[in-house]
């Protein structure tokens, strides 16, 4: 994203900054539907215009984007779960997604969807979303999604917030270095959930020769 449209989304949030907790609400809500929002960029800006305008309203902002956040990530899971696995189980697109794949999906959600969901919530990029209603469409218990997610959530929500009220008006240099290393968290993530999936992998194999 721009720095000029990150600039005027920040006037724009610093002028209602009174009801920013409603505004990032809302704002993160509408990121469960897929739209291209970037709950990263609405956390520190939210954070930057709380420590800036609107001190005495801290907490609440933070509660109104976690809220917005943890929300939106439900939205997400229910939309695989219903809408998403009508549409892989409809006719139409039966040869695209043949029922041996879409098992094989399930049997590794069954396995590593836990470690995948906690992970996944630190990669950026749109996968959050994509693993969330993963975990929808292969039936991950709505009780265990919602604790791991929660927990992830917790983290990458303080982070992101408190950078922004410590970085306040001084955003910019920021997200210039989170654009720069960006990318190598994402990786890192994807190398963690990939060592965690190939050591499981070995232990069962391991197990199963055993026996």
């Amino acid at each position: 994203m721009s720095n000029s449209i990150i600039d005027y989304i920040f006037i724009f949030f610093s002028h209602y900054s009174h009801f920013l907790p409603w505004i990032s609400f809302g704002v993160l809500l509408l990121a469960g539907f897929n739209l291209p929002i970037s709950e990263d960029l609405i956390l520190i800006l939210s954070g930057a215009i709380s420590a800036i305008y609107a001190p005495e309203l801290e907490y609440f902002i933070f509660i109104g984007c976690f809220a917005g956040a943890f929300i939106s990530d439900i939205m997400s899971y229910f939309i695989g779960k219903y809408f998403i696995h009508r549409i892989v189980n409809s006719s139409v697109l039966s040869h695209i997604f043949h029922p041996e794949r879409i098992d094989k999906i399930n049997g590794y959600f069954r396995k590593y969807g836990e470690k995948v969901i906690f992970f996944g919530r630190f990669i950026p990029f749109g996968v959050r979303n994509l693993v969330f209603m993963t975990s929808g469409l292969t039936r991950v218990p709505l009780k265990h999604f919602l604790i791991i997610d929660l927990l992830a959530l917790s983290i990458t929500s303080t982070v992101l917030f408190k950078l922004g009220v410590m970085f306040g008006e001084d955003y910019a240099s920021l997200f210039r270095s989170l654009n720069k290393y960006k990318l190598i968290f994402a990786v890192i993530a994807v190398a963690i959930i990939t060592i965690i999936v190939r050591y499981e992998l070995i232990i069962h194999r391991r197990k199963k020769s055993q026996n």
